[in-house]
């Protein structure tokens, strides 16, 4: 494992599409029959795995409300199941066309990955701290397009969300659950959109509406009254 070295992935389009918890069963199923499980993801009995993140905003949540230069970019902490790594994230969205810039760290060094980092130096030059933790279970497939591109569908649900101040994850059964999203789905693709996935919207009837985790998850938590003053 090459830790502390920073990656950036390609331009991806990224469209998600919020779904109840019966649309998600059936394009689970429809998913597992279509697609390949991710090879690099450390999977459950249900073929799932759990993901949380720590996302960094200001004091004034500058982030959240979208105010200039913060409206573009979100920074978060990374943990897939128990791994013994993290991810310190970078993510850039316009539109529908999604960046990251990433670096893997241990676990265990979590606090004091120090200002010598890129993403040290990022979040103390915007002033940036934990605000939020959440936590979801993820089904990941993936796949290769008409034109040899690696696609991927992720489908996520169980959601939850936790206050936090620290870089540090909640215990287990401390988050509470966002009952105003059952599950998202997420189609990340780069052009033109793949057949499998012109099929999937068709058949069952798919309507692209933007939603946040984040924005869903300060609301919840009581930092949504912040909106209001933007």
């Amino acid at each position: 494992m090459n830790t502390h070295a920073r990656t950036s992935s390609s331009p991806v389009h990224e469209l998600k599409f919020p779904l109840t918890a019966a649309q998600a069963a059936e394009i689970r199923a429809w998913a597992r029959r279509e697609l390949n499980p991710d090879p690099l993801a450390q999977l459950d009995a249900d073929d799932c795995y759990r993901t949380s993140s720590l996302y960094f905003d200001t004091p004034q949540f500058d982030v959240l409300c979208r105010r200039g230069s913060y409206g573009r970019s979100k920074y978060r902490v990374r943990r897939y199941g128990a791994a013994s790594e993290l991810f310190l994230e970078r993510k850039m969205k316009h539109r529908d066309v999604v960046r990251k810039w990433r670096t893997i760290i241990p676990a265990d060094s979590l606090d004091h990955f120090g200002h010598t980092s890129w993403f040290g130096r990022r979040i103390s030059a915007r002033a940036l701290s934990p605000v939020c933790e959440i936590s979801y279970r993820r089904l990941a497939r993936v796949g290769v397009s008409e034109l040899g591109q690696p696609i991927r569908l992720t489908l996520d649900d169980q959601l939850q969300a936790a206050r936090t101040n620290g870089l540090q994850f909640v215990q287990p059964g401390v988050a509470s659950p966002l009952p105003r999203i059952q599950a998202i789905l997420e189609l990340k693709y780069r052009q033109p959109m793949p057949e499998v996935f012109t099929r999937l919207i068709a058949e069952f009837g798919l309507v692209q509406n933007p939603v946040s985790k984040y924005r869903t998850a300060a609301a919840a938590l009581g930092y949504g009254a912040q909106l209001t003053h933007a």
